[in-house]
Protein backbone atom coordinates (compact mmCIF):
# COMPACT_ATOMS: atom_id res chain seq x y z
CA UNK A 1 0.00 0.00 0.00
CA UNK A 2 2.82 2.13 1.02
CA UNK A 3 4.38 1.87 -2.28
CA UNK A 4 1.31 2.17 -4.19
CA UNK A 5 0.62 5.76 -2.28
CA UNK A 6 3.87 7.11 -3.06
CA UNK A 7 3.23 5.96 -6.77
CA UNK A 8 -0.01 7.92 -6.71
CA UNK A 9 1.72 11.00 -5.01
CA UNK A 10 4.22 11.09 -7.94
CA UNK A 11 1.34 11.17 -10.65
CA UNK A 12 -0.26 13.98 -8.82
CA UNK A 13 3.01 15.97 -8.78
CA UNK A 14 3.83 15.31 -12.09
CA UNK A 15 0.14 16.38 -13.59
CA UNK A 16 0.27 19.32 -11.46
CA UNK A 17 3.12 20.73 -13.23
CA UNK A 18 2.12 20.10 -16.63
CA UNK A 19 0.32 22.06 -18.63
CA UNK A 20 -3.58 20.71 -19.54
CA UNK A 21 -3.35 21.70 -23.02
CA UNK A 22 -0.02 19.83 -23.63
CA UNK A 23 -1.43 16.66 -21.45
CA UNK A 24 -4.27 16.47 -23.77
CA UNK A 25 -2.12 16.50 -26.62
CA UNK A 26 0.62 14.22 -24.88
CA UNK A 27 -2.50 11.26 -24.10
CA UNK A 28 -4.01 11.31 -27.50
CA UNK A 29 -0.12 10.75 -28.47
CA UNK A 30 0.65 7.44 -26.44
CA UNK A 31 -2.11 7.36 -23.69
CA UNK A 32 -2.18 7.73 -20.12
CA UNK A 33 -0.24 4.61 -19.31
CA UNK A 34 3.11 6.18 -20.14
CA UNK A 35 2.40 8.73 -17.54
CA UNK A 36 2.81 6.01 -14.40
CA UNK A 37 5.36 5.18 -12.72
CA UNK A 38 7.17 1.62 -13.34
CA UNK A 39 6.17 0.58 -9.96
CA UNK A 40 2.72 1.32 -10.35
CA UNK A 41 2.44 -0.73 -13.80
CA UNK A 42 4.25 -3.95 -12.33
CA UNK A 43 1.48 -3.60 -9.83
CA UNK A 44 -1.24 -3.60 -12.21
CA UNK A 45 0.12 -6.80 -14.25
CA UNK A 46 0.73 -8.26 -11.04
CA UNK A 47 -2.79 -8.26 -10.55
CA UNK A 48 -3.59 -9.33 -14.02
CA UNK A 49 -0.55 -11.41 -13.20
CA UNK A 50 -1.60 -14.54 -15.85
CA UNK A 51 0.68 -15.60 -18.49
CA UNK A 52 -1.69 -15.36 -21.42
CA UNK A 53 -2.45 -12.08 -20.23
CA UNK A 54 1.11 -10.84 -20.48
CA UNK A 55 1.17 -12.15 -24.32
CA UNK A 56 -2.61 -10.34 -24.98
CA UNK A 57 -0.55 -6.63 -23.91
CA UNK A 58 2.54 -7.63 -26.19
CA UNK A 59 0.38 -8.11 -28.79
CA UNK A 60 -1.99 -4.99 -28.14
CA UNK A 61 1.37 -2.86 -27.96
CA UNK A 62 5.01 -4.01 -27.74
CA UNK A 63 6.19 -0.60 -26.24
CA UNK A 64 3.22 0.49 -24.31
CA UNK A 65 2.01 -2.56 -22.18
CA UNK A 66 5.73 -4.69 -22.26
CA UNK A 67 6.10 -6.31 -18.91
CA UNK A 68 9.05 -5.65 -17.02
CA UNK A 69 11.22 -8.84 -15.80
CA UNK A 70 10.16 -8.06 -12.15
CA UNK A 71 6.58 -9.17 -13.87
CA UNK A 72 8.42 -12.28 -15.63
CA UNK A 73 10.23 -13.38 -11.58
CA UNK A 74 6.72 -12.94 -9.95
CA UNK A 75 5.14 -14.70 -12.28
CA UNK A 76 7.76 -17.88 -11.87
CA UNK A 77 7.67 -17.73 -8.19
CA UNK A 78 4.04 -17.99 -8.22
CA UNK A 79 3.70 -20.74 -10.65
CA UNK A 80 6.83 -22.93 -10.32
CA UNK A 81 7.26 -22.80 -6.55
CA UNK A 82 4.29 -24.03 -6.08
CA UNK A 83 3.96 -26.64 -9.16
CA UNK A 84 7.30 -28.31 -9.34
CA UNK A 85 8.22 -31.03 -6.69
CA UNK A 86 11.95 -29.07 -6.39
CA UNK A 87 11.08 -26.00 -4.84
CA UNK A 88 14.03 -23.62 -7.09
CA UNK A 89 14.57 -21.09 -9.62
CA UNK A 90 17.75 -20.94 -11.29
CA UNK A 91 17.30 -17.93 -13.99
CA UNK A 92 21.35 -18.61 -15.03
CA UNK A 93 19.76 -22.03 -16.75
CA UNK A 94 17.58 -19.87 -18.47
CA UNK A 95 19.98 -17.47 -20.02
CA UNK A 96 19.49 -15.16 -17.22
CA UNK A 97 15.92 -14.27 -18.12
CA UNK A 98 12.83 -14.61 -16.08
CA UNK A 99 10.55 -14.21 -19.36
CA UNK A 100 12.74 -16.75 -21.09
CA UNK A 101 12.29 -19.39 -18.09
CA UNK A 102 8.07 -18.85 -18.27
CA UNK A 103 7.89 -19.22 -21.61
CA UNK A 104 10.40 -22.42 -22.21
CA UNK A 105 10.21 -23.90 -18.57
CA UNK A 106 7.76 -27.12 -18.14
CA UNK A 107 4.48 -25.97 -16.56
CA UNK A 108 0.79 -27.04 -16.06
CA UNK A 109 -1.48 -24.48 -17.48
CA UNK A 110 -4.28 -23.38 -15.24
CA UNK A 111 -6.67 -21.19 -17.62
CA UNK A 112 -8.48 -24.09 -18.92
CA UNK A 113 -8.24 -27.87 -19.00
CA UNK A 114 -6.94 -31.00 -20.90
CA UNK A 115 -8.85 -33.46 -22.79
CA UNK A 116 -8.16 -36.61 -24.25
CA UNK A 117 -11.13 -38.37 -26.42
CA UNK A 118 -11.46 -41.78 -26.99
CA UNK A 119 -13.48 -43.20 -29.93
CA UNK A 120 -15.05 -46.72 -30.05
CA UNK A 121 -17.80 -48.65 -31.52
CA UNK A 122 -20.02 -51.15 -30.32
CA UNK A 123 -22.75 -53.32 -31.20
CA UNK A 124 -26.74 -52.50 -30.20
CA UNK A 125 -28.31 -54.37 -27.51
CA UNK A 126 -30.71 -56.70 -28.58
CA UNK A 127 -32.25 -57.94 -26.09
CA UNK A 128 -35.87 -56.63 -26.74
CA UNK A 129 -37.39 -59.68 -28.41
CA UNK A 130 -40.35 -57.84 -29.62
CA UNK A 131 -37.77 -55.48 -31.65
CA UNK A 132 -36.69 -55.71 -34.63
CA UNK A 133 -32.94 -56.96 -34.51
CA UNK A 134 -30.35 -54.66 -35.91
CA UNK A 135 -26.83 -55.00 -36.93
CA UNK A 136 -25.71 -51.43 -37.01
CA UNK A 137 -22.65 -50.26 -35.03
CA UNK A 138 -22.87 -47.40 -32.40
CA UNK A 139 -20.33 -45.07 -32.38
CA UNK A 140 -19.35 -43.91 -28.93
CA UNK A 141 -17.22 -41.33 -27.82
CA UNK A 142 -15.57 -41.14 -24.50
CA UNK A 143 -13.38 -38.22 -22.89
CA UNK A 144 -11.01 -37.68 -19.79
CA UNK A 145 -10.69 -34.16 -18.78
CA UNK A 146 -8.10 -32.90 -16.24
CA UNK A 147 -7.92 -29.63 -14.48
CA UNK A 148 -4.65 -28.85 -13.20
CA UNK A 149 -4.44 -25.97 -10.00
CA UNK A 150 -0.99 -24.55 -8.56
CA UNK A 151 -1.55 -25.71 -5.25
CA UNK A 152 -1.19 -29.47 -6.53
CA UNK A 153 -5.12 -30.49 -7.04
CA UNK A 154 -6.20 -31.84 -10.23
CA UNK A 155 -9.67 -32.66 -10.90
CA UNK A 156 -10.58 -35.62 -13.08
CA UNK A 157 -13.32 -36.70 -14.56
CA UNK A 158 -14.11 -39.31 -17.22
CA UNK A 159 -17.53 -39.06 -19.11
CA UNK A 160 -18.97 -38.57 -22.63
CA UNK A 161 -19.13 -34.98 -21.94
CA UNK A 162 -18.28 -32.60 -25.23
CA UNK A 163 -14.86 -30.39 -23.74
CA UNK A 164 -17.50 -27.33 -24.51
CA UNK A 165 -19.76 -28.40 -22.32
CA UNK A 166 -17.28 -29.32 -19.48
CA UNK A 167 -15.84 -26.23 -18.80
CA UNK A 168 -19.78 -25.13 -17.18
CA UNK A 169 -18.75 -28.07 -14.82
CA UNK A 170 -15.38 -26.64 -14.07
CA UNK A 171 -16.15 -23.34 -13.39
CA UNK A 172 -14.29 -21.92 -10.53
CA UNK A 173 -16.75 -21.56 -7.66
CA UNK A 174 -18.86 -23.92 -7.88
CA UNK A 175 -19.48 -27.21 -6.13
CA UNK A 176 -17.62 -30.03 -7.49
CA UNK A 177 -20.24 -32.61 -8.76
CA UNK A 178 -20.24 -36.54 -8.15
CA UNK A 179 -18.53 -37.09 -11.63
CA UNK A 180 -16.14 -35.33 -10.72
CA UNK A 181 -12.82 -36.39 -8.39
CA UNK A 182 -10.58 -34.81 -6.94
CA UNK A 183 -6.71 -35.76 -6.93
CA UNK A 184 -3.17 -34.43 -6.47
CA UNK A 185 -0.48 -34.10 -8.71
CA UNK A 186 3.26 -33.75 -9.22
CA UNK A 187 5.43 -32.48 -11.59
CA UNK A 188 9.26 -34.24 -11.82
CA UNK A 189 12.00 -34.45 -13.47
CA UNK A 190 10.89 -31.65 -15.79
CA UNK A 191 8.03 -32.54 -17.98
CA UNK A 192 6.85 -35.62 -15.94
CA UNK A 193 3.74 -35.42 -14.47
CA UNK A 194 2.57 -38.13 -12.05
CA UNK A 195 -1.36 -37.85 -11.07
CA UNK A 196 -3.26 -39.66 -8.33
CA UNK A 197 -7.32 -40.04 -8.23
CA UNK A 198 -9.49 -41.55 -5.58
CA UNK A 199 -12.20 -42.91 -6.87
CA UNK A 200 -15.05 -44.48 -5.59
CA UNK A 201 -14.31 -47.68 -5.86
CA UNK A 202 -10.54 -47.44 -6.27
CA UNK A 203 -7.56 -45.33 -7.20
CA UNK A 204 -6.16 -44.10 -10.40
CA UNK A 205 -2.69 -43.23 -11.48
CA UNK A 206 -1.85 -41.86 -14.56
CA UNK A 207 2.11 -41.16 -15.62
CA UNK A 208 2.00 -38.24 -18.29
CA UNK A 209 4.34 -36.43 -20.32
CA UNK A 210 4.37 -32.31 -20.74
CA UNK A 211 4.93 -31.42 -24.51
CA UNK A 212 4.65 -28.86 -26.94
CA UNK A 213 1.59 -29.68 -29.53
CA UNK A 214 3.00 -28.97 -33.18
CA UNK A 215 0.17 -29.57 -35.06
CA UNK A 216 -1.62 -26.59 -35.05
CA UNK A 217 -2.42 -26.26 -31.82
CA UNK A 218 -1.59 -22.67 -30.51
CA UNK A 219 0.47 -22.34 -27.29
CA UNK A 220 3.39 -24.12 -25.54
CA UNK A 221 2.79 -26.63 -22.41
CA UNK A 222 -0.64 -27.71 -24.12
CA UNK A 223 -0.64 -31.22 -24.67
CA UNK A 224 -0.27 -34.36 -21.59
CA UNK A 225 0.62 -37.56 -22.96
CA UNK A 226 0.19 -40.87 -21.30
CA UNK A 227 2.76 -43.29 -21.00
CA UNK A 228 1.29 -45.34 -17.98
CA UNK A 229 -2.53 -46.04 -17.17
CA UNK A 230 -3.20 -48.12 -13.95
CA UNK A 231 -5.62 -48.10 -10.86
CA UNK A 232 -5.45 -50.25 -7.34
CA UNK A 233 -7.74 -50.82 -4.45
CA UNK A 234 -8.66 -48.74 -2.49
CA UNK A 235 -6.90 -50.47 0.45
CA UNK A 236 -4.00 -51.97 -0.16
CA UNK A 237 -2.12 -54.98 1.15
CA UNK A 238 0.84 -54.24 2.77
CA UNK A 239 3.03 -57.04 1.42
CA UNK A 240 4.62 -55.72 -2.19
CA UNK A 241 4.20 -58.68 -4.08
CA UNK A 242 0.78 -58.45 -3.21
CA UNK A 243 0.30 -55.02 -3.76
CA UNK A 244 2.01 -55.54 -7.37
CA UNK A 245 -0.43 -58.09 -8.59
CA UNK A 246 -3.64 -55.71 -7.45
CA UNK A 247 -2.56 -53.27 -9.26
CA UNK A 248 -4.40 -53.13 -12.91
CA UNK A 249 -2.88 -51.90 -15.96
CA UNK A 250 -4.38 -50.50 -18.85
CA UNK A 251 -3.81 -50.91 -22.57
CA UNK A 252 -3.06 -47.09 -23.90
CA UNK A 253 -5.39 -45.73 -26.79
CA UNK A 254 -3.46 -45.26 -30.38
CA UNK A 255 -3.88 -41.24 -29.71
CA UNK A 256 -3.33 -40.88 -25.93
CA UNK A 257 -2.81 -37.34 -25.80
CA UNK A 258 -4.46 -35.13 -23.45
CA UNK A 259 -4.78 -31.37 -25.72
CA UNK A 260 -4.95 -27.81 -23.61
CA UNK A 261 -8.55 -26.24 -23.95
CA UNK A 262 -8.39 -22.54 -23.11
CA UNK A 263 -11.68 -20.63 -20.50
CA UNK A 264 -11.32 -17.04 -20.60
CA UNK A 265 -13.41 -17.89 -16.97
CA UNK A 266 -10.64 -19.81 -15.58
CA UNK A 267 -8.13 -17.55 -13.33
CA UNK A 268 -7.34 -19.99 -10.26
CA UNK A 269 -4.88 -17.51 -8.99
CA UNK A 270 -7.09 -14.44 -8.57
CA UNK A 271 -7.21 -14.27 -4.92
CA UNK A 272 -3.71 -15.18 -4.40
CA UNK A 273 -2.65 -11.89 -6.88
CA UNK A 274 -5.30 -10.22 -4.66
CA UNK A 275 -3.87 -11.25 -1.16
CA UNK A 276 -0.01 -10.74 -2.76
CA UNK A 277 -0.24 -7.40 -3.36
CA UNK A 278 -2.31 -6.27 -0.66
CA UNK A 279 0.63 -7.54 1.39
Amino acid sequence: KITVLKSGQIIMRRIKHINPVEAHETEDKVGSWHRLPMEVVDKILFYLADVDMCGYLLIASKSTFKPSEVVYKYLCELIYLKQTSRKKLDVQKWNNSWKNMIINRPRLRTNGFYSLRTMFTKAYNNDAFWEEKRNESIEVRFYRHMRFFDDGRVLYSPNTIEPFEMSKLFEPGLAIPKRIFEGTYSLTGGRNVDVKVKLHYCYIHFELQLLDADDGWIGKHNMLTIRRHESYPLVMNTNHARSTENRVVYSLPINASLRFQRCWSFNSRQHQHLQGIMN
